[in-house]
């Protein structure tokens, strides 16, 4: 049985809407759902609470709040901080549809999506993206993904997998789930607002990383997978 107090603090302070409670707010979260964000800042006293499950509309409501904090991060700092777990929780609350699951409007503008990185370059669809007018047929997304993805969830994820892809490749091999991760993150975040240039370029950096790492570690690709090393360099 959930905490009626804890429920009533939560969303109380919610309502409140005041910096002044964050502290208060971040030890309801502690003890109502065991989970722990900012302890780099703030202290938290342990009440041995039971943990109560962070159902979806309880995590629409804290979305706001959790990207508050996240803001004021840098993602080098994020990436190793535990507003990250806040985040993946929220992720993982809220989930990403996959093939064969996902509502029809996010197929198909992922479907377009993709289709418009496979597709040649077209000087006409250049010069309108540089006047902002180019358009690729995507649909309008509506509802609760529409309200998380507007809000910088999906987005946020993809750049931290992003940094990490950077960060990691100086070091050797980029590690396959690191790049399926960010390139998971920006597309979803595209399915759901394709007029985000800000995600189409990070999408962009992420597949430049993804064909400095085939050039720099795997002789293969310029030996004999040339040609998905130039539809790499196409969707860069």
């Amino acid at each position: 049985m959930p905490d009626l107090f804890l429920k009533l603090m939560f969303d109380e302070l919610l309502r409140f809407n005041n910096r002044e409670y964050d502290s208060d707010m971040l030890q309801v979260i502690h003890c109502r759902f065991h989970l722990t964000l900012c302890s780099d800042q703030w202290y938290f006293f342990e009440h041995k609470t039971i943990a109560e499950t962070l159902d979806r509309d309880t995590a629409l409501k804290l979305l706001d709040f959790v990207m508050f904090h996240a803001s004021k991060k840098k993602i080098a700092q994020l990436q190793k901080s535990d507003l990250k777990m806040g985040l993946d929780k929220l992720v993982e609350v809220f989930g990403i549809p996959r093939a064969g699951e996902r509502p029809a409007r996010i197929s198909h503008n992922l479907a377009v999506v993709d289709n418009y990185l496979r597709s040649s370059l077209n000087p006409l669809q250049m010069f309108s993206c540089l006047k902002g007018d180019l358009s690729i047929s995507t649909v309008e997304i509506f509802g609760e993904r529409k309200a998380v993805a507007a809000k910088g969830l999906f987005f946020l994820q993809g750049k931290i997998a992003l940094y990490q892809l950077k960060n990691n490749k100086k070091i050797g091999s980029l590690k396959t789930d690191e790049l399926e991760a960010a390139v998971k993150y920006l597309r979803h975040d595209l399915a759901c607002n394709p007029d985000s240039w800000e995600t189409w370029y990070r999408l962009g950096q992420t597949f430049e990383v993804q064909m400095e790492d085939a050039q720099t570690w795997n002789s293969e690709y310029m030996n004999v997978k040339r040609g998905e090393l130039v539809a790499l360099e196409r969707v860069c």
